[in-house]
């Protein structure tokens, strides 16, 4: 249960606060579209407008039609596995969960041509609606103080070792050498990793669903409404039937079923004494077993109803995306064109479809791959989205400096006005870094630049003859990636120290993350600068560091007709 609240608590729901927040306040305080790239206004300015904002709307639209892919093709195996208890006849094979996905996709196109406050919303209602009944039928029939007791019990356990298990990592498990023989080698990558990357993928589907409907509520009541609530609803109801759950197992354990037990085994079709051995089970087979216990004609009951709520949560999720994935596609715009949502929610379906045939006997592996594939990249951007956050909320407080002193050329200023001059230095910047970086160290500090050049051009191109000397020698590619780290270092102490010249705010670890992410943009925006500076003095052989004032800042809106300047970069 530990783990559970762990996979489902407030490290997974966190994600959708942090997007749905920061979208609903860029959106209805600032007056920006709805779209992810609308998020990064206060890092940005107007590039989100240009071909940054583009790649990250893409990259959302991706994640989200993944994520829902994911969650259709592995959800169509328990509802094939419900649909064999209910008729032998329906086998559990690809075909017959390909058919299911396809019947969902198509509920679910009529349900987002008829719109949100229509199709999504009632089937939504009804939804829950339905999970109140199962979960609140289950908690009144079994063992009611049981479960009353194991909630208490399992969230005292929660916030006691959530520290513990958020900086859990299976390391030793991993090495796959125990004594014993007794470790679960890929245990974290197929549960704990493979739920973070499907929470990550829902991110922007779920954060912008929420802002949407999030209008005129406080920060504070939004927080509560999308990580307290349904924290613990969640957590009641996995106590409710994972507790069922055990508490079956725990019996049949103690009758003496196992998995080659006729009744209630591994294959078994019939229970022994209405229990099943669950850890012998697969599972799409457990939660069926487990409504199983409550006799023939109410599981029976209980099974219709919960194939009847699982296909409607299916259809609500896969019309909710398309909705989400429609609007970014229209570039924020509420009310897209029905071609459009009919083409994204069938392409929803393709996908989920490919997934699950590419994917044969292994189809389960081939989705965690990608949600955790995908889930990965998208990190970096709510990473950034954390930033992003902190500065609205800093400038929505009055705290943020205006008229501090940044770089004179942005982070991604190749964008605003791209040109075959500028595409020539970043590929300066890419394959010989140390020429524009050394330039910019010689300006600096004042020295010739040919002794950082060699500094530089020993240690970038050490690493990457370190990683062909790799066929020759093995283990010598880990010697380059050493020396590659010390090439990043150098340049970040260089990138420090010329924020400390120029009195621009920030840190060892923002300029760390620049030179090491994105080397090539970070050297030419070093080498820009130190130009511009030099020719400042130049001009003005009086005038100081602090002459660097930002130009050309984009304006952003904040009460009325009052206008503040932000910076052009971070």
């Amino acid at each position: 249960m530990n783990i559970t609240f762990f996979h489902w608590g407030i490290h997974g729901w966190i994600v959708y606060t942090l997007v749905g927040l920061l979208m609903a306040f860029i959106a209805y305080r600032k007056d920006l579209p709805m779209t992810i790239r609308s998020c990064f206004y206060p890092i940005l300015g107007d590039r989100i407008f240009g071909i940054v904002g583009d790649i990250i709307d893409i990259f959302s639209v991706v994640s989200t039609m993944f994520g829902v892919a994911t969650s259709l093709g592995i959800g169509v195996k328990t509802l094939n596995s419900g649909l064999n208890r209910m008729h032998s006849g329906v086998e559990e094979t690809t075909n017959n969960q390909i058919i299911i996905i396809w019947a969902i996709t198509c509920f679910a196109t009529i349900s987002v041509v008829s719109g949100l406050k229509l199709g999504i919303r009632r089937i939504s209602e009804v939804c829950f609606g339905l999970g109140i009944f199962l979960m609140l039928f289950v908690f009144f029939h079994d063992n009611t103080w049981f479960f009353l007791n194991l909630y208490v019990q399992s969230i005292g356990y929660y916030f006691q070792y959530i520290v513990q298990y958020a900086f859990h990592t299976d390391a030793f498990a991993q090495l796959g050498n125990a004594p014993d023989g007794k470790q679960a080698v890929n245990w974290m990558d197929e549960w704990t990793v493979f739920y973070w990357g499907w929470w990550i993928t829902w991110s922007p589907f779920v954060g912008m669903f929420i802002a949407k409907i999030s209008r005129g509520r406080t920060v504070r009541s939004f927080i509560n409404a999308t990580l307290t609530a349904p924290i613990l609803y969640l957590f009641l109801w996995f106590t409710i039937f994972g507790g069922a759950g055990l508490k079956m197992e725990r019996d049949a354990a103690k009758a003496g079923i196992n998995c080659s037990s006729t009744l209630g085994g591994e294959n078994a079709t019939e229970p022994f004494n209405r229990l099943f051995r669950l850890s012998c089970r697969t599972d799409s087979q457990m939660y069926f077993d487990v409504i199983q216990q409550y006799g023939n004609n109410l599981g029976g009951f209980l099974r219709v109803v919960s194939l009847i709520s699982a296909v409607l949560y299916f259809v609500t999720s896969s019309d909710s995306g398309s909705l989400v994935i429609d609007c970014l596609s229209a570039n924020g715009n509420p009310d897209p064109p029905i071609i459009q949502r009919i083409f994204w929610a069938f392409t929803e379906g393709a996908c989920a479809t490919a997934l699950l045939k590419a994917g044969g006997e292994k189809a389960i592996d081939a989705l965690q791959s990608v949600a955790i594939a995908t889930g990965l990249l998208y990190a970096v951007i709510l990473n950034l989205m954390c930033l992003s956050l902190w500065r609205t909320m800093q400038m929505e407080a009055g705290d943020y400096d205006h008229c501090r002193n940044t770089f004179s050329s942005g982070l991604v200023s190749i964008f605003d006005k791209p040109s075959w001059r500028r595409l020539q230095d970043i590929l300066i910047s890419i394959v010989a870094p140390w020429w524009p970086a050394g330039r910019a160290a010689g300006m600096l500090y004042m020295n010739h630049p040919w002794r950082y050049m060699i500094v530089m051009a020993t240690l970038f191109y050490g690493w990457v003859f370190l990683e062909i000397l790799q066929v020759v020698e093995p283990g010598l590619a880990y010697v380059g990636w050493v020396v590659l780290c010390f090439f990043f270092t150098y340049l970040a102490s260089i990138r420090l120290a010329m924020r400390g010249h120029s009195d621009i705010k920030g840190s060892i670890i923002e300029d760390a993350i620049a030179v090491s992410i994105f080397y090539p943009l970070a050297i030419d925006q070093m080498y820009r600068h130190m130009l511009i500076e030099e020719k400042s003095k130049k001009d003005d052989p009086g005038a100081g560091s602090y002459l660097m004032k930002t130009v050309d800042e984009p304006a952003i809106v904040k009460d009325g007709n009052e206008k503040q300047q932000k910076p052009e970069s971070v």
